[in-house]
């Protein structure tokens, strides 16, 4: 999640940290430091949103019991041209010891008018409330739509079970967040054909590293996805991407993992079904100062389209992440594993099954910025092992893979075809063989 994510989605309640204050405040004084942190806020979140042409305001609507009770109006508006898109309403109640609110995005306003009005219940029936915990420095935010439930003049139905957030944050210090967003079922039938989605789930934990959001978790899952159309059916089952990134010593490294249950495609001459998944791919040894360094340049760049084309920031970013690539880094590929039956259905068809395992990694050896365009084949090195089983022999490459065995450059282990290409000083091989005399075998 970005920065600028980040400012969207807490905006409104992120902006009562000040509340806290510490036990003890009284009530006026958490009312001139909420209102000081809400200015704060609002211009963090002008200043992200201004690049990419939006506009963030505030406006106090009405106070009440000396501005304990507070009706406030966040619009969102695109700068060019200019048009509002969103607005969020929000009622706020400052106490002594705790402050809480409720909130909506308002239906009658903006771009979003355009549309509430085809489902109205899934703004008409939202529900939005945050708490402040100073005690425990703790802000709690909920938030759920309504439900969809529509059909359409062409005879398209469209279900959507109600979204929820909540989020989790350390308010005082603007530390830890945790936020978690997930979906039930969406749902479309068509007279073309009809697709669902189930169990759609978001985790995200991060952290600020000063001023900015470090996304330290973040985890996808997706309990089915499903096609059916006259032309092809697709499903998928069980999906779940997760990365995690630590900072140590200044090294930024990153681990992500896919893995998903099944996988089936089926048209009218082809039908593929994969079964378990598995892909962990970590990343480390990248230059956190760098890395830093390179972000900041780039949007102060782009902050101000008067101050440089697109060719300009297209120049400064490839000049920038050079000096982050000439720092260095290591990729490893820990595994990739699955198994697939591919059946050809046409008249002369042949079909494949089996399963591949790959591994590997890639180093890039640290050394000048200016440089690295040209002595990279030089200060990269790689390999890549190639493990799969011999039933893929018995497919429609069935003579290309013979060859390769017979040249050296698919090795034959048991009931297992094994390459192992590296790559070193600019060359490639196969089994330690260069990939020139690769042409001969008529791949």
């Amino acid at each position: 999640m970005t920065r600028t994510n980040g400012l969207l989605a807490g905006l409104l309640v992120l902006s009562v940290a000040g509340v806290a204050g510490g036990v003890g405040y009284i009530t006026q004084q958490n009312i001139a430091t909420y209102e000081s942190e809400l200015a704060s806020a609002v211009a963090d979140a002008r200043a992200e949103l201004r690049p990419q042409g939006i506009d963030v305001s505030v406006q106090t609507v009405s106070t009440s019991m000396l501005g304990m009770k507070r009706e406030e109006r966040f619009v969102f508006r695109k700068l060019d041209p200019a048009m509002e898109l969103f607005a969020i309403n929000q009622q706020v109640t400052i106490e002594p010891f705790r402050a809480y609110g409720t909130f909506g995005i308002d239906d009658k306003s903006g771009m979003v008018a355009m549309f509430a009005g085809a489902a109205p219940d899934l703004l008409g029936k939202q529900q939005g409330s945050w708490q402040l915990d100073p005690v425990n420095d703790l802000l709690n935010v909920n938030y759920r739509t309504g439900a969809v439930n529509q059909s359409m003049p062409d005879g398209t139905q469209v279900s959507v079970k109600p979204l929820t957030l909540t989020a989790v944050a350390g308010a005082a210090n603007k530390g830890k967040t945790r936020v978690n967003m997930s979906i039930p079922d969406i749902a479309l039938e068509s007279p073309m054909g009809k697709g669902s989605l189930k169990g759609f789930d978001l985790l995200v934990r991060s952290h600020e590293v000063k001023g900015e959001t470090f996304v330290d978790h973040v985890r996808y899952k997706i309990g089915q996805v499903s096609v059916d159309s006259p032309f092809i059916t697709f499903m998928l089952r069980d999906f779940a991407m997760e990365s995690g990134q630590i900072i140590d010593r200044n090294e930024l490294a990153s681990l992500m993992t896919i893995n998903f249950s099944a996988l089936n495609v089926n048209s009218s001459d082809k039908d593929l079904s994969v079964e378990p998944t598995r892909l962990s791919l970590f990343v480390n040894g990248i230059n956190w100062p760098a890395l830093e360094q390179a972000t900041k340049e780039i949007n102060d760049l782009s902050s101000d389209p008067a101050l440089a084309d697109e060719g300009q920031i297209l120049s400064a970013a490839i000049e920038a992440w050079s000096r982050v690539a000439a720092e260095g880094l290591t990729i490893k590929l820990e595994t990739l594993e699955s198994r697939f039956i591919l059946n050809d259905l046409g008249p002369a068809g042949m079909g494949a099954s089996g399963d591949v395992l790959l591994s590997g990694g890639a180093l890039l050896e640290p050394g000048m910025a200016e440089t690295l365009m040209y002595d990279w084949p030089q200060r990269i090195s790689a390999d890549l092992m190639i493990d799969g089983s011999r039933s893929l022999m018995q497919s429609p490459l069935a003579e290309h893979v013979v060859s390769l065995i017979d040249a050296g450059y698919i090795a034959q282990s048991s009931d297992r075809l094994q390459t192992h290409i590296r790559y070193v000083d600019g060359m490639v091989t196969a089994n330690d063989l260069p990939l020139d005399g690769m042409l001969a075998t008529g791949m």
